[in-house]
């Protein structure tokens, strides 16, 4: 994809125009294939769009080259190609970016649309910020070579972002490779006017299910059936208005899991669903089975993986069976010690304190 259209050929005085089949100089036959008999060397094709508006005392040169049928003017210094970010999108991409931003600020959240890095080696679709926290929002709708989504994903860490990866394209390979959203696409004039982009992949629910309920092997030690109670999880449906919040916010965090055969399976989860899935596949696991209600066998879980009083005693009666806590609106942070257990947690209660929520809801039980 060209980074300019408009180039100025120092040695023949003229301005080409990419976007002409005749480069704008129908005078001149065969004018594209004269100027590929050669290389082309820095100091001959000076880049006229945004770079030359930009700083018109500092020349950004350009080659030539075809692409897969596209005649393209490609700068020499990669850092001047954040000069034209944002030309050659499409207007579905320049849409999402509109709409993401629009959801920030309507949330109460701080975003930037097309974050430029100091080092120029990264440009950002939309970064949106809460508490400290920078999720780094790509809307990927080409296709991008496996090896470049990772070192696009690195150097968003390394800046310190929590990348997200949200694309509409079936044919694009990023399942592997990032947090990412695959979405129902939409026309551009339909996602600015709100339509519904509803998450087709990408994000997990999590349930919890007696062993062997999604195979003959136990998922945390491999070897048969252990008869206890696992979290397991399951594609779910989400707008993406709302995991692109959530995930700012931190109500949604991202899950790397390693997969078979190397590699990594990526999902977004509720906070609370990652601290009591990832609780269920540590090493340690041990406990005993719970009852088919759903609040009884998160307990469960919890009482498989930090001890505690014993199943019965736990749910004695109705009520304690009954105790559910919505922290759906909780904060989450760096893994630090439950006020209940001691062990690593990621949630906070009401007054912002590290507490898991399993911990919290058998406590109140009790």
């Amino acid at each position: 994809m060209s980074e300019t259209n408009t180039v100025q050929h120092l040695k023949l005085g003229i301005t080409l125009d990419l976007a002409q089949p005749d480069l704008g100089h129908p005078e001149r036959d065969n004018l594209w294939e004269q100027l590929r008999e050669r290389p082309i060397h820095r100091g001959e094709l000076r880049c006229m769009g945004r770079c030359a508006q930009r700083d018109p005392n500092n020349p950004q040169w350009v080659y030539l080259r075809e692409w897969q049928g596209q005649r393209q003017a490609v700068h020499l210094n990669p850092g001047a190609r954040a000069n034209h970010a944002g030309e050659s999108e499409s207007d579905e991409h320049k849409a999402l970016k509109e709409r993401g931003y629009t959801a920030a600020i309507n949330a109460g959240l701080h975003a930037t649309v097309e974050d430029h890095a100091p080092h120029g080696k990264r440009i950002t679709d939309l970064v949106i910020e809460a508490d400290g926290h920078r999720l780094g929002v790509e809307y990927q709708r080409s296709l991008q070579a496996p090896a470049r989504i990772k070192s696009r994903v690195a150097i968003a860490q390394a800046d310190g972002l929590t990348p997200f990866w949200a694309t509409d394209n079936p044919d694009l390979k990023i399942d592997y490779r990032a947090p990412f959203a695959r979405f129902n696409g939409a026309q551009p004039y339909e996602i600015r006017a709100g339509a519904s982009l509803r998450v087709v992949s990408g994000y997990d629910k999590v349930v919890y299910e007696q062993c062997g309920w999604k195979g003959p092997r136990c998922p945390v030690t491999g070897g048969l059936r252990c008869g206890k109670i696992h979290a397991y999880r399951l594609a779910a449906s989400i707008e993406l208005d709302e995991l692109q919040i959530g995930a700012a916010t931190r109500v949604f965090l991202p899950l790397q899991e390693p997969k078979k055969g190397g590699g990594y399976n990526y999902r977004w989860l509720r906070a609370a669903d990652l601290e009591r899935y990832l609780d269920d596949r540590s090493p340690s696991f041990g406990g005993t089975i719970a009852s088919p209600n759903s609040a009884d066998k998160a307990a469960a879980l919890a009482c498989n993986q930090r001890g505690g009083l014993p199943l019965g005693q736990q749910h004695s009666g109705p009520a304690t069976a009954s105790v559910s806590l919505n922290w759906s609106k909780h904060a989450a942070g760096e893994p630090r010690p439950c006020r209940v257990c001691q062990k690593p947690a990621l949630m906070r209660d009401q007054d912002g304190r590290p507490c898991h929520k399993v911990c919290a809801e058998s406590q109140a039980a009790r």
